[in-house]
């Protein structure tokens, strides 16, 4: 297998002669993102191979300033033609763009430079990962058949796991590869190495004429990680067969238990909420909200960019700012926004290293801690279990919230029947202060740690 860091020394190479052509053409700045990656996929359906992808890419993207005007131009020709080409479209655009005062490159103060840290930490983050020759998941991961084997098996597993489970909608193997270079003529030029190692597969079970579709995955930054064939395909059987006698309700009020997965989203809604470009442009319900309590006291969320091997780690930002530990929210208050350069300028505040969004979000609950799902529901009492989410329902502007979903109905804390067809209603603001507690249950599949959330009280549009 390839090491895409061979190509470091000839990419960094490549995005110096773009900066130097930039200036040589007339820009007053330029930055540059170069990306080099490598990758395969196998798809399987039914015991028989789908698909098999290879991926061999490389594109760069080029920024120029003239003062305060700015053009961008992209290509994956990296010829010397190639390059001046789109150097000079980005010129040309800038030219004929009108002068924004908040444009520019980050200041000085604020850019990543590894010679004045004093933690060295975020030099090793552990992201890259070769398959190891000497382990077992070599055959899985640093082969195609192994990366067929993989899928095969997994689905295998859980097609045989139930007689109820008569089909499958497939399932998939991948690891991706990729280098990034990112460069600016205020003397910033780096480099991260990262790879991405998963596969999932889905299931379908049927009983009394109906169907119900679920599935599982895995993903992590190195294969070590993973999860293990049978826990993906075990996962996968386990929520197709609890979906299995669906039925709908009458439209009521009830509390809600949003499973981990599904309180992802909620916190994904809070974080797109106080992300600058949703600030700058007033399209947000937390405008001028710096110490708002909008979270229960014993809530906390912290962004931390250093976790070793995390899908959400970096050393800096997307335009190569420092990053930092961060409390987002301390005892429910808001404590920062997620400001890249030209946000903070627009909103007269500084950057905090959020040039590209949030990095690892972890959701704590100082109050309840070591509260699993199980003890959860025995604390709501009677209400619903979410644990999908559909449609788009969500007012960024406003705050209000009405999504289908479909879960479990609770009744004395126990799952007594699954839901589904149901829409549930109410307003951010509303859900986030009333908050009753938070579990303990967050996985490591995503860069968003958040354990099942704890709601009162909503409104759920039934059809039963």
């Amino acid at each position: 297998m390839q090491d895409v860091r061979d190509q470091e020394t000839r990419l960094k190479n490549i995005t110096q002669k773009i900066l130097n052509q930039a200036l040589d053409l007339g820009a007053t700045d330029a930055e540059v993102s170069l990306s080099y990656g490598l990758g395969q996929s196998a798809e399987v359906r039914l015991g028989e191979l789908e698909t098999i992808e290879h991926y061999l890419d490389q594109s760069c993207g080029v920024t120029v300033y003239i003062n305060q005007k700015r053009g961008s131009a992209s290509s994956s020709d990296l010829s010397d033609s190639g390059i001046k080409q789109m150097v000079q479209a980005a010129l040309n655009i800038a030219k004929y763009t009108q002068e924004d005062p908040c444009s520019g490159l980050p200041d000085l103060e604020y850019i990543f430079n590894k010679n004045n840290l004093k933690n060295l930490k975020n030099l090793d983050l552990d992201l890259y990962h070769l398959p190891d020759s000497s382990s077992d998941c070599e055959s899985n991961f640093g082969t195609t058949e192994g990366l067929i084997k993989r899928a095969l098996d997994c689905e295998a597993l859980g097609l045989k796991s139930n007689p109820k489970i008569t089909n499958s909608d497939g399932a998939s193997s991948s690891y991706y590869l990729g280098l990034s270079i990112l460069g600016h003529t205020r003397g910033f030029l780096e480099s991260v190495a990262s790879s991405r190692y998963s596969f999932d597969c889905t299931l379908i079970a049927e009983a009394e004429g109906k169907m119900q579709r679920e599935g599982s995955y895995s993903s992590a930054r190195d294969f070590k990680d993973l999860w293990s064939i049978e826990r993906v395909a075990q996962e996968a059987s386990e929520q197709v067969l609890s979906r299995l006698g669906a039925r709908k309700i009458p439209t009521q009020n009830l509390p809600i238990v949003f499973r981990y997965d599904a309180a992802r989203s909620l916190i994904g809604h809070y974080l797109s909420a106080i992300s600058g470009g949703a600030l700058y442009r007033q399209q947000s319900f937390l405008l001028d909200s710096l110490g708002e309590q909008l979270f229960p006291e014993f809530i906390t969320i912290t962004d931390d960019p250093f976790i070793p091997k995390a899908l959400g780690s970096a050393p800096f930002d997307s335009e190569g700012c420092t990053v930092s530990s961060k409390i987002l929210i301390d005892h429910g208050k808001i404590q920062t926004y997620l400001l890249s350069s030209y946000a903070a300028r627009r909103l007269k505040l500084k950057p905090t290293g959020h040039a590209g969004g949030a990095h690892n979000i972890f959701v704590s609950d100082q109050k309840n801690k070591d509260l699993d799902l199980k003890n959860l529901l025995k604390q709501m009492g009677t209400g619903l279990l979410i644990t999908d989410l559909i449609g788009q329902g969500v007012n960024l502007i406003t705050g209000d919230y009405s999504r289908g979903a479909s879960g479990f109905f609770v009744e004395q804390g126990e799952i007594k029947f699954p839901v589904e067809e149901i829409t549930i209603a109410s307003d951010l603001k509303t859900m986030f202060k009333n908050i009753v507690a938070v579990g303990d249950d967050a996985d490591d599949r995503s860069s968003l740690h958040c354990g099942s959330v704890l709601i009162p009280d909503m409104k759920i549009a039934g059809g039963g």
